[in-house]
């Protein structure tokens, strides 16, 4: 997400090596703007296996409660046979805990943060989304056109968004295609 003054990413999936490729990527295109926050939605590996390179690049990490002395364990392992960015100059994470909501804004941009667990996924799990767009993002909630759209978590997101009355036009997420349009109005309509 683009901010004025700096960039927020969500998720740091799979490896480092992952990691140092989006940071290269947003780097390139946004020169002059810091990744200062990572949103981590919750603690399984596919979501946090590049938290380290986050860590060394002194972005905060925005998790729940329960998510951060595993982070900070993490950012504190040694990686002798691979050394990563972190291992070389190591750096101590700082977080942004969200027990329920927070909001983060500046002019033209605003993003909420709702931790809309306990779902049968994870205990704690963090969605963001921007007013502005009307764009929900999740992970393992909704999975458009991979995961059936009658699962258990998928109903439970929609309960929430009609619970909170968000006026959400676009679900993207880690897995899956992005839901909008028709599909997504039938879907809100159930």
């Amino acid at each position: 997400v683009e901010f004025p003054d700096f960039m927020l990413v969500s998720e740091a999936p799979v490896s480092n090596e992952i990691s140092q490729k989006v940071i290269e990527l947003i780097r390139k295109r946004f020169p002059d703007k810091a990744i200062r926050y990572l949103l981590q939605s919750h603690h399984h590996q596919d979501h946090i296996g590049g938290l380290r390179e986050y860590i060394a690049h002194q972005a905060t990490i925005i998790t729940t409660p329960g998510n951060q002395q595993l982070f900070e364990a993490i950012s504190q392992a040694e990686f002798n046979w691979a050394p990563d960015r972190q291992s070389e100059h190591p750096q101590k994470p700082t977080f942004m805990i969200v027990k329920d909501s927070v909001s983060l804004s500046r002019p033209g941009m605003e993003v909420q943060i709702f931790d809309i667990g306990p779902i049968p996924h994870a205990k704690e799990m963090l969605v963001l989304f921007i007013p502005s767009l009307g764009l929900l993002w999740q992970a393992d909630m909704i999975s458009y056109k991979e995961w059936d759209l009658e699962s258990l978590p998928a109903k439970l997101l929609i309960a929430h968004i009609k619970k909170l009355k968000w006026p959400v036009r676009i679900i993207a997420g880690v897995h899956g295609q992005v839901l909008k349009g028709e599909a997504l109005q039938n879907l809100l309509k159930e």
